[in-house]
């Protein structure tokens, strides 16, 4: 696993422990839309970097 996705997992921590309090206490509490767009952006990079990380070997596949 490269450092970078290292952390991108690091950094989801906040995310997961707010997930997860809404569900164990039932809350639904109404973040703010920074936190909204903070979560988008660390999922955003998340996704983009599995992408760009498979996409060289999907390529790779084809060609053969």
């Amino acid at each position: 696993m490269s450092p970078f996705t290292m952390m991108l997992t690091i950094n989801l921590e906040p995310v997961y422990g707010i997930l997860l309090a809404v569900f164990i206490l039932g809350d639904s509490e109404i973040m703010q839309p920074k936190f909204y767009l903070g979560a988008a952006l660390i999922i955003v990079s998340i996704l983009l970097n599995a992408t760009l990380k498979l996409y060289p070997k999907i390529l790779l596949s084809k060609k053969r």
